[in-house]
């Protein structure tokens, strides 16, 4: 997920800063989950991310794409 992540914002050409503002969380969270350190983001915040980066995220859950 970390990855994905990541690799999405860079896409977007948004910092974590600016990706942080969009979803309406920490840029602290941003960095958590793109270290690894924040791996379960609510389907919420997963969503909101979504909407901010402008894509649809691919995350394995249980060896299930979700």
């Amino acid at each position: 997920m970390a990855k994905t992540i990541k690799q999405a914002r860079t896409a977007a050409g948004l910092t974590q800063m600016e990706l942080s503002a969009l979803a309406k969380v920490s840029q602290t969270y941003i960095s958590s989950l793109e270290a690894g350190r924040q791996d379960n983001p609510s389907l919420a915040i997963a969503r909101r991310l979504e909407k901010a980066l402008g894509c649809d995220l691919r995350f394995t859950v249980a060896g299930k794409a979700a």
